[in-house]
Protein backbone atom coordinates (compact mmCIF):
# COMPACT_ATOMS: atom_id res chain seq x y z
CA UNK A 1 0.00 0.00 0.00
CA UNK A 2 1.38 3.44 -0.85
CA UNK A 3 0.18 6.45 1.01
CA UNK A 4 1.26 10.16 -0.48
CA UNK A 5 0.33 13.17 1.01
CA UNK A 6 0.43 16.82 -0.52
CA UNK A 7 0.01 20.10 0.53
CA UNK A 8 -2.18 19.33 2.99
CA UNK A 9 -1.74 22.28 5.22
CA UNK A 10 -4.50 21.07 8.33
CA UNK A 11 -2.37 18.25 9.13
CA UNK A 12 -0.47 18.13 11.98
CA UNK A 13 0.32 14.46 11.77
CA UNK A 14 -0.49 11.06 10.36
CA UNK A 15 -2.21 10.56 13.02
CA UNK A 16 -4.63 13.26 12.37
CA UNK A 17 -6.16 10.83 9.51
CA UNK A 18 -8.13 8.08 10.69
CA UNK A 19 -8.47 6.31 7.77
CA UNK A 20 -4.25 6.10 8.73
CA UNK A 21 -4.76 3.99 11.62
CA UNK A 22 -7.49 1.94 9.63
CA UNK A 23 -5.01 0.29 6.75
CA UNK A 24 -1.79 1.55 8.27
CA UNK A 25 -0.77 -1.97 8.61
CA UNK A 26 -0.28 -2.74 5.10
CA UNK A 27 1.27 0.27 3.95
CA UNK A 28 4.97 0.01 2.76
CA UNK A 29 5.74 3.63 1.17
CA UNK A 30 4.93 6.79 2.46
CA UNK A 31 5.30 10.16 0.73
CA UNK A 32 4.70 13.16 2.90
CA UNK A 33 5.59 16.77 0.98
CA UNK A 34 4.86 20.26 0.96
CA UNK A 35 2.44 19.82 4.17
CA UNK A 36 2.59 23.05 6.19
CA UNK A 37 0.71 21.96 9.42
CA UNK A 38 2.96 18.82 10.16
CA UNK A 39 4.90 18.71 13.19
CA UNK A 40 5.11 15.30 13.41
CA UNK A 41 4.93 12.14 12.07
CA UNK A 42 3.15 10.05 14.38
CA UNK A 43 1.47 11.35 17.41
CA UNK A 44 1.54 9.07 21.08
CA UNK A 45 -1.50 10.75 22.16
CA UNK A 46 -3.55 9.63 19.79
CA UNK A 47 -3.30 5.68 20.19
CA UNK A 48 -2.43 3.11 22.53
CA UNK A 49 -0.47 1.10 20.38
CA UNK A 50 2.22 3.17 18.32
CA UNK A 51 3.73 0.60 17.26
CA UNK A 52 1.33 -1.01 14.97
CA UNK A 53 1.25 2.08 12.52
CA UNK A 54 4.45 2.42 10.92
CA UNK A 55 5.78 -1.37 11.90
CA UNK A 56 5.57 -2.43 8.14
CA UNK A 57 6.87 0.36 6.53
CA UNK A 58 9.99 0.12 4.05
CA UNK A 59 10.20 3.73 2.30
CA UNK A 60 9.44 7.45 4.24
CA UNK A 61 9.86 10.25 2.21
CA UNK A 62 9.44 13.54 3.82
CA UNK A 63 10.10 16.83 1.81
CA UNK A 64 9.71 20.51 2.36
CA UNK A 65 7.49 20.29 5.68
CA UNK A 66 8.17 23.71 7.30
CA UNK A 67 7.06 22.95 10.75
CA UNK A 68 8.02 19.34 11.10
CA UNK A 69 10.48 19.04 14.10
CA UNK A 70 10.16 15.99 15.32
CA UNK A 71 9.62 12.23 13.90
CA UNK A 72 7.36 11.14 16.84
CA UNK A 73 5.96 13.09 19.24
CA UNK A 74 5.66 11.36 22.78
CA UNK A 75 3.34 12.67 25.87
CA UNK A 76 5.06 14.15 28.54
CA UNK A 77 5.68 12.87 30.80
CA UNK A 78 6.04 9.74 29.23
CA UNK A 79 5.59 6.75 31.30
CA UNK A 80 7.51 3.04 31.14
CA UNK A 81 4.42 1.54 29.89
CA UNK A 82 3.74 4.10 27.36
CA UNK A 83 7.40 3.97 26.09
CA UNK A 84 7.32 0.41 25.18
CA UNK A 85 5.32 0.68 22.19
CA UNK A 86 8.12 2.53 20.49
CA UNK A 87 9.88 -0.72 20.26
CA UNK A 88 9.96 -1.76 16.22
CA UNK A 89 8.39 1.16 15.03
CA UNK A 90 10.48 1.64 12.11
CA UNK A 91 11.83 -2.01 12.31
CA UNK A 92 11.12 -2.64 8.76
CA UNK A 93 12.16 1.01 7.23
CA UNK A 94 14.65 0.14 4.44
CA UNK A 95 14.98 3.90 3.09
CA UNK A 96 14.55 7.00 4.71
CA UNK A 97 15.00 10.37 2.54
CA UNK A 98 14.50 13.67 4.32
CA UNK A 99 14.78 16.43 2.65
CA UNK A 100 14.00 20.82 3.53
CA UNK A 101 12.25 20.02 6.77
CA UNK A 102 13.77 23.25 8.18
CA UNK A 103 12.80 22.74 11.77
CA UNK A 104 14.57 19.36 12.62
CA UNK A 105 17.24 19.35 14.81
CA UNK A 106 17.64 15.87 15.57
CA UNK A 107 16.39 13.01 13.21
CA UNK A 108 16.15 9.99 15.30
CA UNK A 109 15.56 9.27 18.88
CA UNK A 110 18.22 6.95 20.55
CA UNK A 111 15.65 4.86 22.01
CA UNK A 112 14.79 4.31 17.84
CA UNK A 113 18.23 3.88 16.86
CA UNK A 114 17.92 0.32 17.57
CA UNK A 115 15.02 -0.35 15.36
CA UNK A 116 16.75 0.72 12.15
CA UNK A 117 18.10 -2.61 11.57
CA UNK A 118 16.96 -3.18 8.41
CA UNK A 119 17.72 0.47 6.98
CA UNK A 120 19.82 0.26 4.13
CA UNK A 121 19.72 3.88 2.70
CA UNK A 122 19.28 6.96 4.46
CA UNK A 123 19.60 10.85 2.76
CA UNK A 124 19.18 14.02 4.68
CA UNK A 125 19.20 16.78 2.46
CA UNK A 126 18.70 20.96 3.39
CA UNK A 127 17.46 20.33 6.50
CA UNK A 128 19.47 23.66 7.73
CA UNK A 129 18.99 23.34 11.65
CA UNK A 130 19.66 19.60 11.78
CA UNK A 131 22.32 19.26 14.81
CA UNK A 132 22.61 15.65 15.14
CA UNK A 133 21.77 12.61 13.08
CA UNK A 134 20.81 10.07 16.25
CA UNK A 135 20.11 12.13 19.46
CA UNK A 136 21.73 12.67 22.11
CA UNK A 137 19.22 13.91 24.52
CA UNK A 138 19.13 10.10 26.49
CA UNK A 139 22.97 10.77 26.87
CA UNK A 140 23.04 10.15 30.96
CA UNK A 141 23.15 6.83 30.82
CA UNK A 142 24.40 4.66 33.72
CA UNK A 143 27.94 3.77 33.67
CA UNK A 144 31.11 2.19 35.51
CA UNK A 145 32.90 5.55 34.62
CA UNK A 146 34.77 4.49 32.02
CA UNK A 147 34.86 5.83 28.33
CA UNK A 148 34.52 2.93 26.10
CA UNK A 149 32.54 4.57 23.25
CA UNK A 150 28.95 2.20 22.94
CA UNK A 151 28.62 0.15 20.12
CA UNK A 152 24.96 0.12 18.40
CA UNK A 153 24.36 -1.42 15.05
CA UNK A 154 23.14 -0.19 11.44
CA UNK A 155 24.02 -3.97 9.86
CA UNK A 156 22.40 -2.74 6.57
CA UNK A 157 22.88 0.22 6.02
CA UNK A 158 25.00 0.86 2.47
CA UNK A 159 24.22 3.82 1.61
CA UNK A 160 24.63 7.95 3.43
CA UNK A 161 23.94 10.82 2.35
CA UNK A 162 24.20 14.38 4.39
CA UNK A 163 23.78 17.50 2.12
CA UNK A 164 24.07 21.10 3.17
CA UNK A 165 23.48 20.60 6.78
CA UNK A 166 25.18 24.13 8.54
CA UNK A 167 24.41 23.16 11.59
CA UNK A 168 25.50 19.36 11.94
CA UNK A 169 27.69 18.51 14.75
CA UNK A 170 27.86 15.08 14.80
CA UNK A 171 25.80 11.95 13.44
CA UNK A 172 25.37 10.73 17.05
CA UNK A 173 26.93 11.42 20.38
CA UNK A 174 30.95 11.03 21.30
CA UNK A 175 30.19 8.63 23.39
CA UNK A 176 28.67 6.15 20.84
CA UNK A 177 29.60 4.71 17.68
CA UNK A 178 27.55 3.32 14.89
CA UNK A 179 28.89 -0.04 13.51
CA UNK A 180 27.77 -0.09 10.00
CA UNK A 181 28.76 -3.68 8.61
CA UNK A 182 27.57 -2.88 5.13
CA UNK A 183 27.88 0.37 4.25
CA UNK A 184 29.69 1.13 0.78
CA UNK A 185 29.16 4.77 -0.64
CA UNK A 186 29.52 7.70 2.06
CA UNK A 187 28.93 11.35 0.56
CA UNK A 188 29.59 14.40 2.47
CA UNK A 189 28.75 17.86 1.59
CA UNK A 190 28.24 21.27 3.10
CA UNK A 191 28.32 20.60 6.56
CA UNK A 192 30.88 22.77 7.47
CA UNK A 193 29.91 22.19 11.60
CA UNK A 194 30.32 18.77 11.56
CA UNK A 195 32.88 17.69 13.68
CA UNK A 196 32.78 14.04 14.29
CA UNK A 197 31.63 10.95 12.54
CA UNK A 198 31.86 8.11 15.22
CA UNK A 199 31.67 5.37 12.63
CA UNK A 200 32.81 1.83 13.00
CA UNK A 201 33.71 0.21 9.98
CA UNK A 202 34.96 -3.29 10.59
CA UNK A 203 36.80 -3.28 6.98
CA UNK A 204 39.21 -0.60 8.31
CA UNK A 205 38.77 -2.23 12.24
CA UNK A 206 40.56 -5.56 11.38
CA UNK A 207 43.69 -5.60 10.24
CA UNK A 208 43.84 -8.91 10.14
CA UNK A 209 41.25 -9.72 8.10
CA UNK A 210 42.82 -11.81 5.49
CA UNK A 211 39.98 -11.74 3.01
CA UNK A 212 38.66 -9.32 0.80
CA UNK A 213 35.55 -7.95 2.18
CA UNK A 214 32.06 -9.22 1.34
CA UNK A 215 31.08 -5.54 0.66
CA UNK A 216 34.44 -3.05 -0.43
CA UNK A 217 33.51 0.47 -0.32
CA UNK A 218 32.77 2.27 -3.75
CA UNK A 219 32.83 5.74 -3.30
CA UNK A 220 33.77 8.06 -0.17
CA UNK A 221 33.24 11.98 -1.21
CA UNK A 222 33.16 14.61 1.75
CA UNK A 223 33.13 17.99 0.12
CA UNK A 224 33.45 20.99 2.42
Amino acid sequence: MLLRIFESHNVRSLSDISIFFQQASQLRFCSVEDCKGIESILDSSYSNSLCSPLENLEYLWLERLTNLHVLIKLEAPLSISRSRPLLGIFSHLKSFVIKKCLNMKQLFPFKLAHDLQNLEYLVVCNCVQMEEIISSEEENHKGNGINTPMKFSLPKLRELELKNLPELKSICSSNREMVCNSLRNIEISKCTNLERMPLYLPLFQDTHQSAPSAHPFERIRICP
